[in-house]
């Protein structure tokens, strides 16, 4: 830790992930782990002006980088057509679950290519921060090759989930997420891919039988983030405090998503819905 400046400061916090209160979003809140630590961390010296969901959610980064707020809880996968480019933990298969993404992003070279994108984005880049295994799609129908998806209404997240399920045949719909129970309800969508805690917080529990088990989107990115500009006016201590409360949140937040989801489930299948594997 450096030598303390004595200096104050307080920003605005964009909370994204509101009112979310699973492993992800609650870390956010106001009184929540971030601010406790970094209160912590700078000698109550660096405060927050939390705030809930300012802008929708693809525009968060806009929001920062044009310095509206000095920092948030964003998710890549909302922005990954524009930038930062870096959603690929919604590749097709290419991570088991979100404890193996979280190994990939503690690997130094990994950071430091977060951190270059961010950079060229106005932005700097703190910590990842997960938002669950996206490899569940809800629906009425078990789903066990591929051509169960051929012309399946499927609700996506991202632009690099929503081709992957083109590819497969499927007929993406991009719904916001508090829809998607209703989505279902009315026939607007056959599936939905979204986290077991997530469905099980929409309701989806209640218009699916089933739920098929693949990673055409094992995850979705998230990162906490703060504008450039505002960082590299803080004095060391305080950049110091903003840096070690991000990686200490984050490994919380990891932490939490492992039994949180061994718990959600359990609850699913302790419900009549089925679980189903690819052949």
């Amino acid at each position: 830790m450096p030598e303390s400046s004595g200096e104050t400061a307080n920003w605005t916090m964009n909370w994204g992930y509101a009112p979310a209160m699973s492993a992800d979003g609650a870390a956010g809140a106001p009184d929540g782990r971030f601010e406790e630590v970094l209160l912590a961390k700078s000698g109550g010296r660096f405060t927050l002006d939390i705030r809930e969901s300012m802008v929708p959610r693809e525009q968060e980064l806009d929001f920062i980088a044009s310095n509206k707020a000095q920092l948030g809880d964003m998710s890549i996968t909302y922005v990954a057509g524009t930038y930062p480019v870096l959603d690929f933990g919604s590749l097709p298969f290419r991570f088991t679950d979100i404890l193996e993404y979280e190994r990939c992003m503690n690997d130094p070279d990994m950071i430091d290519i977060f951190s270059a994108v961010f950079r060229d984005a106005g932005l700097q880049y703190l910590s990842s921060l997960p938002s669950g295994n996206m490899k569940f799609i809800w629906g009425k129908e078990p789903l066990t090759a591929v051509a169960d998806f051929q012309g399946l209404k499927i609700r996506t997240t991202g632009a690099v989930a929503t081709q992957a399920f083109q590819l497969i045949g499927a007929a993406p719909v991009s719904i916001p997420g508090p829809e998607i129970g209703d989505a279902m309800y009315r026939g607007v969508v056959d599936a939905v891919v979204t986290t077991l805690d997530y469905g099980m917080e929409q309701g989806l529990d209640d218009f699916s039988s089933d739920i098929s088990v693949w990673s055409v989107m094992p995850v979705i990115s998230g990162a906490w983030t703060a504008n450039a500009e505002a960082y590299d006016e803080l004095p060391a201590d305080l950049q110091w405090a903003l840096r070690e409360t991000a990686k200490e949140v984050s490994r919380q937040q990891y932490y939490a998503a492992g039994p949180e989801f061994i718990a959600y489930q359990t609850w699913v299948t302790s419900t009549a819905i089925n679980l189903n594997y690819p052949e």
